[in-house]
C-alpha cells in the first residue's frame, strides 16, 4: 500500500508538492451560466435529493502521486478522509488497483479457517499457527496469497493465481436472532453456503438452461438479480490480515476472549478502561476492544458471470469495457423437490466493489460502479465532488458533483405525482483533470487489455468506474442522517441504506460461551414497498450494545466494524489418528 508522508513540521498535516499548473484542483466545478439550459422548476424527489447532493470536498482538496506511489496533498488539508471524502475515496481506488486487490489480498476462508488450531506459543508447539510462517497449514491457519509452503512468496506471485470462487449472497442477509435455535440455524446455513462456495470447483458445470432460470421475468430491479447470482468476494489487505492473525481474531473464542475482557474489566473497574494492547514484540495481545490499524482496507466486490450478464442486457462493449476474471460462480437451484449444485465458470465482469478504510475511526465507506449498471444512480443519486463531472443538465451557479436519480410521471390522470424511473443507463460522466493525472502517473486505465482471465492496472476498464458516494459519519452537521449503498448489495433496500450505520451493528454476543456474531441484524422490521426487509439506518442506538440496568452490562461488543467476524469458527484440537 502506498504510504502518505509526513511534514516534521506538522505532524497531522501531508506533504505537499506545489502543484503545478497543469494540476488543477478539481472540486466541484462550477459552470458558468452559458453553459447551463432553462432552469426547471425542482419536483418533490429534487428537494428531497437536495440533502444528498451536498458537495463533500472542501474547495482546497487537491493531490498528487508520482510514479512510485508517493502521494501529495495540500498542505491546508490536515486530515484529508474527513476534509476531502470524495478524493479520498479515488486515492483508495487507485491504492487497491495497484495492490492487485483481486488477485493478492486475502478472502474470507484465508482470513477465518473453517477448522482453525490455536496459535503457537510456549506450551503449544503443535497443530498450531504462527503469524506470517510459511508452514502454516492453509486448511487450519490464515494464509495471505504468496504465504504458503512449497515455495517463497516470490515464487508463488510469478505463477498464475488460483481462481476464485465467490460467495453467494445470504438468502436472509443476517437477519436478527434472539434464540439458540436460531442461531444454530443461521450458522448452519451460513455454513452451508460457505461448502458450496468451497466445492463449486468439484460440481459439474451448470446447463445452459440454467441461465434463464436464474433471471425471472418480473423482478424488483436488475441490481436485485445480479445481487442474487453474482459472485460476491470479499478481500481485505495484508494489514487487515496480520492484525486479525497476530491478535488470534481468526477463530471465535479468541473474539470471545475480548468481549469477556471488556465485560468484567466493566464490571470490576468501572469507570476506568481497560489496557487493551495488540500483540507485539513477541508479546501475546491483551485486548479488550477490537481496534484495526489506520491502513486496514477491506473490499466487496460483485462479479457477475457473462452469460449472466447476456440474459440481463449488459454487455462488455468497446466504448464501456468490463473489468474481467476468469473465476467460479456456485450455484444452487431446485428441480422438482430436488436441490441441485453446479457451477458457472468462466469469464465474470467486474459489476461494482466497495472500500472501506480504516483511515478513521468509523472507516471511510466508499463504493463503485461500473457505467453499464442500469440504474446506478437511482433512488439516492450520484455524488463525486472530485473524479468526474455530472452530466445532467444544470441550473447556472451549481455545483457539477451529484447525478440526480431519473424520474417520470405516474401517469395518473387525476393529480399525478413524479415517482423514480429505475433500470435505466445513465449517461458516462467526463473525468476531471486532477484524477487523469492520477490515472496517468500510475499507469491506471491506459491500454485496452486483451486478457479476459486476469486484470491489469493498465487496463483501460477502470475509466469505466464511478463514485456513487463516500460516507465519514453518521449524520451531517445538522443532525440529518447520510446514505450510502451500493446498487447490488443493497439491491431491494436503497432508499434506507447507511454503510456505517449497518457496520456499526456488527459485533459479539456470548451465549454462555456460544460466541454469537448475529445478536444485531442488518435489517429492521419495516418493509419496502415490494416487500424486501429495509436496513437499520440512523444513529447507533447505545440499547443495542449494553443493557438497560444499573451497571448498563455488555450485551454485543462491537468489533471494529467488520461483519466479517461471522466467518469465525471455534478452535479445533487435532485429534491422534
Amino acid at each position: 500500500m502506498a504510504q502518505l508522508f509526513i511534514r516534521p513540521d506538522r505532524p497531522f498535516a501531508l506533504t505537499w508538492s506545489r502543484l503545478a499548473a497543469g494540476v488543477l484542483t478539481v472540486l466541484p466545478f462550477v459552470l458558468p451560466p452559458a453553459a447551463h439550459a432553462q432552469a426547471k422548476k425542482p419536483n418533490n424527489i429534487d428537494y428531497s435529493m437536495y440533502f444528498l447532493a451536498d458537495v463533500r470536498d472542501n474547495e482546497n482538496c487537491a493531490m498528487t502521486v508520482s510514479r512510485d506511489g508517493k502521494w501529495s496533498v495540500d498542505p491546508r488539508v490536515s486530515n484529508p478522509a474527513i476534509t476531502c471524502p470524495d478524493m479520498t475515496s479515488w486515492r483508495l481506488f487507485a491504492t487497491v488497483i495497484r495492490d492487485k486487490f483481486w488477485s493478492d489480498w486475502a478472502d474470507e476462508v484465508q482470513n477465518w479457517p473453517q477448522q482453525p488450531w490455536p496459535l503457537c506459543s510456549a506450551t503449544v508447539t503443535t497443530s498450531c499457527c504462527t503469524p506470517n510462517s510459511p508452514k502454516n497449514d492453509p486448511a487450519h491457519c490464515p494464509i495471505f496469497p504468496g504465504n504458503t509452503a512449497g515455495g517463497s512468496a516470490a515464487q508463488l506471485k510469478a505463477t498464475t493465481p488460483t481462481p476464485r470462487v465467490g460467495r453467494p449472497s445470504l438468502t436472509q442477509h443476517l437477519q436478527a436472532l434472539n434464540t439458540p435455535a436460531e442461531l444454530d440455524k443461521m450458522v448452519a446455513d451460513l455454513k452451508t453456503s460457505q461448502q458450496l462456495a468451497a466445492q463449486a470447483t468439484e460440481t459439474p458445470e451448470c446447463p445452459a438452461s440454467v441461465l434463464k432460470q436464474l433471471v425471472p421475468k418480473t423482478y424488483e430491479s436488475i441490481g436485485r438479480v445480479v445481487r442474487q447470482t453474482n459472485s460476491e468476494v470479499t478481500i481485505r489487505n495484508r494489514v487487515f490480515h496480520d492484525y486479525l492473525f497476530a491478535n488470534n481474531l481468526y477463530n471465535s473464542n479468541g473474539v470471545a476472549a475480548v468481549f469477556t475482557a471488556n465485560d468484567v474489566n466493566q464490571q470490576k473497574n468501572a469507570p476506568y478502561a481497560a489496557d487493551s494492547r495488540s500483540a507485539s514484540n513477541g508479546q501475546p495481545a491483551k485486548l479488550s476492544k477490537i481496534d484495526f490499524p489506520s491502513d486496514a482496507i477491506m473490499i466487496k466486490s460483485n462479479w457477475l458471470y457473462d452469460g449472466i450478464a447476456r440474459e440481463l442486457g449488459i454487455t462488455n462493449s468497446p466504448d464501456k469495457p468490463f473489468i474481467t476474471q476468469k473465476m467460479t460462480t456456485a450455484v444452487q437451484y431446485t428441480l422438482g423437490a430436488q436441490a441441485v449444485n453446479c457451477r458457472l465458470t468462466g469469464t465474470h465482469y467486474l459489476m461494482a466493489f466497495h472500500i472501506s478504510s480504516k483511515d478513521i475511526p468509523n472507516w471511510v465507506w466508499t463504493t463503485f460502479e461500473h457505467i453499464a449498471m442500469p440504474g446506478r444512480c437511482d433512488y439516492i443519486g450520484c455524488n463525486d465532488s472530485y473524479g468526474y463531472r455530472s452530466t445532467d443538465t444544470l441550473p447556472a451557479g451549481v455545483a457539477r458533483n451529484y447525478i440526480a436519480p431519473r424520474v417520470k410521471s405516474d401517469d395518473l390522470v387525476m393529480s399525478p405525482s413524479i415517482v423514480f424511473d429505475t433500470d435505466k443507463l445513465y449517461p458516462p460522466e467526463a473525468v476531471n483533470p486532477g484524477l487523469d493525472q492520477v490515472f496517468k502517473s500510475l499507469g491506471i486505465g491506459t491500454t485496452r487489455s486483451a486478457d479476459k482471465d486476469q486484470p491489469a492496472a493498465s487496463d483501460l476498464a477502470w475509466r469505466s468506474y464511478r463514485l456513487k458516494g463516500s460516507q465519514v459519519d453518521f449524520t451531517n452537521s445538522m443532525g440529518r442522517k447520510t446514505a450510502l449503498g451500493n446498487s447490488i448489495t443493497e439491491a431491494g433496500f436503497m432508499n434506507n441504506v447507511s454503510c456505517v450505520t449497518c457496520h456499526a451493528r456488527a459485533g459479539i454476543h456470548l451465549d454462555q460461551t456460544k460466541a454469537n456474531f448475529f445478536r444485531l441484524s442488518v435489517f429492521s422490521k419495516d418493509l419496502s414497498d415490494y416487500g424486501y426487509a429495509l436496513s437499520v439506518h440512523s444513529i447507533p442506538n447505545p440499547a443495542w450494545f449494553h443493557n438497560d440496568n444499573n451497571i448498563g452490562t455488555l450485551d454485543v461488543l462491537q468489533v471494529d466494524f467488520v461483519w466479517g467476524f461471522f466467518n469465525a469458527n471455534p478452535i479445533v484440537t487435532k485429534t491422534a489418528p
